[in-house]
């Protein structure tokens, strides 16, 4: 392996590692500045993601694999113990993925009561109490018990068919993790079956399909309301694929307090059509929750495909086929910041909330 693939599987090793915090904007380590948001992982915010960017999820899910051209979608969060993705970002494409035999509380997100309006909700991070505090090697789960840290699978040689070029991988430390970056951008022909499987090792053979995606274009920026003014219905716009294709979708995350002490993120689930509309009350609820630092906006497409499995545990596998954006994102009367120079004369940085302030 040269010097410089040795420290890009580093690098790629750590984020998948780090992945599940990434996911969705509601986590504290999501506040970087939008403009590597297309560098990153696809929850996550991840998600959007991690994520994330992003298991998007919190549906039922039909656990019928006999008809492997039928996609399932993605895990629900609260059994997702890991899965892979193949990714066509701004300037490269990768596939990456990890499975643990067990779900780490703290990524299953709460759906904010009443929040759901049509394609989109408002989502929560809960933070789990442990007293006394857990040992090393323990999690604390949301009955305020410690349980063990889940501990990252080998699933044996994990091959994806498909592809413009040939993915066979195995499990690499830190982390159980697999990854390969050697692969052309876009890294397949749009409308192509791809396909995952696995040989098994700790845990049963994967078979998951996906369906490789068109690029994802982005139209416009997305401008909030706030400052006391009636936000509107917030229109989102992208180029609609060649073919439309049920087994497409359009994620939506939106992330506008990112030094809150409980941030929510927005999140909105749209049929790949080109349009789609987030509701003006699900923007008031989140601008009243706080606003803060740099304001992140993401879309994904993405087609997805998910497996229930036994062992070592019961949980679910997913595969997802991801080209993701970053979108950039305003709210009215907020003006984020680094330091005083990005603040007109008359404000000031405070910069533990990245927020320009009265001086």
């Amino acid at each position: 392996m040269s010097a410089s693939r040795a420290l890009l599987a580093a690098v790629l090793a750590v984020v998948g590692a780090c992945a599940e915090s990434e996911r969705i904007a509601a986590t504290p380590d999501t506040h970087a500045d939008t403009r590597d948001a297309d560098t990153r992982d696809a929850d996550t915010l991840d998600p959007d993601s991690n994520d994330t960017l992003d298991p998007d999820s919190n549906d039922t899910l039909d656990p019928d694999t006999s008809n492997p051209t039928t996609l399932r979608g993605p895990c629900p969060r609260a059994s997702r113990l890991g899965g892979f993705q193949v990714t066509a970002a701004l300037d490269y494409a990768y596939v990456e993925g990890s499975v643990s035999d067990g779900v780490v509380p703290v990524t299953v997100l709460e759906v904010v009561p009443d929040s759901e309006r049509g394609d989109c909700r408002l989502l929560a991070k809960r933070n789990p109490f442990c007293d006394p505090p857990c040992e090393s090697g323990e999690t604390c789960d949301f009955d305020g018990a410690c349980i063990a840290y889940p501990t990252p699978l080998d699933l044996g040689v994990v091959t994806v068919q498909g592809l413009l070029a040939p993915v066979s991988m195995t499990a690499l430390e830190p982390g159980m993790s697999y990854f390969e970056t050697r692969l052309p951008n876009p890294p397949w022909a749009a409308g192509a079956a791809l396909s995952l499987s696995s040989s098994g090792g700790a845990s049963e053979p994967l078979a998951l399909h996906a369906l490789a995606i068109p690029t994802l274009v982005p139209l416009g920026p997305w401008e909030v309301a706030s400052d006391g003014a009636d936000p509107a219905d917030l229109d989102v716009r992208w180029e609609p694929p060649p073919t439309p294709s049920p087994s497409l979708e359009v994620v939506l995350t939106l992330l506008i307090d990112q030094h809150g002490n409980a941030p929510r993120s927005l999140e909105c689930r749209f049929a790949d059509t080109g349009h789609g509309q987030v509701p003006r009350a699900l923007l008031a609820s989140l601008v009243a929750s706080g606003v803060s630092g740099y304001p992140s906006g993401r879309l994904v497409r993405r087609s997805a495909d998910s497996q229930v499995v036994q062992r070592p545990v019961a949980g679910c596998i997913d595969l997802l086929a991801t080209s993701p954006r970053s979108v950039p994102v305003s709210v009215s009367g907020h003006i984020p910041c680094r330091k005083d120079a990005d603040c007109p004369v008359d404000l000031t940085c405070d910069r533990p909330t990245e927020t320009c302030v009265p001086r």
